[in-house]
């Protein structure tokens, strides 16, 4: 049985312009309200304009297609607050432990012999 994926939820107040670091796997969800986010290398505490998109209720973007961290420049759009969710995926096991597994269930498959 593997452990659940961890989610964080962050408001973000309107006039405020956060700075987040998205690893590869999670997933920025938006649950209330619209955010602009600007994605790109992090120089000197700000995110570089690379790639700009704005996330509405429901939308998601997900962090690290190449394997490394993406830093978001977030900006409210919105008036009201806005509800962000950082999804962490759940874990997923190691090398060791499938091949830990799949002995034992070659093991458990074998009958001892008739004496």
């Amino acid at each position: 049985m593997q452990p659940a994926a961890t989610t964080a939820t962050q408001p973000i107040n309107p006039r405020t312009t956060p700075v987040l670091c998205l690893p590869p796997g999670w997933r920025l969800l938006c649950l209330q309200g619209r955010v602009g986010v600007r994605s790109g290398p992090l120089v000197w505490g700000q995110v570089l304009l690379a790639q700009q998109r704005e996330l509405a209720c429901g939308q998601h973007m997900e962090g690290g297609h190449d394997g490394m961290p993406v830093w978001l420049h977030l900006d409210c759009l919105d008036s009201n607050p806005v509800q962000l969710q950082l999804l962490e995926p759940a874990p997923q096991p190691s090398w060791v432990a499938g091949l830990y597994a799949a002995v034992r269930r070659v093991l458990g498959r074998q009958q001892p012999a008739a004496a």
